[in-house]
């Protein structure tokens, strides 16, 4: 009904205590799980960036006492290697992929940025922050654009192998950059158009109008949403 309209705090305030959670139920069926991203962006500036992420496995299936808070897993990403600086030990936290992103452009805010994509969501946003900002292009048009994934670093999953020089490159990249990407040495893994596993969700203000702006990738389903 329009009294409880998700997103708008102030339609609900009159039935929020009418509610019961005894009557919440679960999906009718299991959803393969995975990291998502959300980013919000409201008419006052406000941003926010978050990558909700169980760390894979068995992560999420456990609740810390009485908190509601789910455990994650991200454990994982430790090493048993003794020469490992990444090596499991008390007192250490394990690396994480994660990387909710907000951008401010002198002092003001300017984007909120995120995807799921385990080791490569620093490159990931990092290639599309370069297309907004050094090379102008629309927050849509950004995300859309060819991408390359570097797997040189170590891994923080499955057997945490590293693959130097491997590079995976969409077909839409233009042939004289895979050319001169070959000619430099690097083993190119071809993807498909929107082949590479990333889900980007972007949302901010324009600094020239004000106005709010977002973009949502292909490559996963993403979404934008504007009330």
């Amino acid at each position: 009904s329009l009294e409880d309209r998700p997103g708008d705090p102030e339609r609900g305030a009159a039935s929020i205590g009418a509610g019961s959670v005894d009557r919440l139920v679960g999906a009718p069926a299991r959803e393969p799980g995975d990291t998502t991203s959300l980013q919000v962006v409201d008419a006052d500036g406000n941003m926010f960036s978050a990558t909700p992420s169980s760390g894979w496995l068995l992560g999420g299936a456990f609740v810390a006492g009485d908190t509601g808070v789910p455990m994650s897993n991200r454990m994982q990403a430790f090493r048993l290697d003794p020469g490992s600086p990444n090596v499991l030990a008390g007192g250490k936290r394990p690396r994480t992929t994660l990387t909710p992103t907000v951008v401010l452009k002198d002092g003001k805010p300017f984007l909120a940025i995120g995807t799921p994509g385990g080791d490569s969501q620093d490159q990931q946003i990092l290639l599309v922050l370069l297309n907004i900002i050094d090379f102008g292009m629309d927050v849509q048009g950004a995300i859309e654009a060819p991408r390359v994934n570097s797997l040189h670093p170590q891994s923080s999953f499955d057997d945490h192998r590293a693959q130097p020089g491997v590079l995976e490159v969409e077909r839409t990249l233009a042939p004289q950059v895979v050319d001169e990407l070959r000619a430099r040495g690097h083993v190119l893994r071809m993807r498909g158009p929107y082949g590479i596993s990333t889900g980007i969700v972007a949302a901010g203000i324009d600094p020239g109008t004000g106005r709010l702006r977002g973009g949502a990738d292909p490559r996963r389903e993403r979404a934008l949403i504007a009330y």
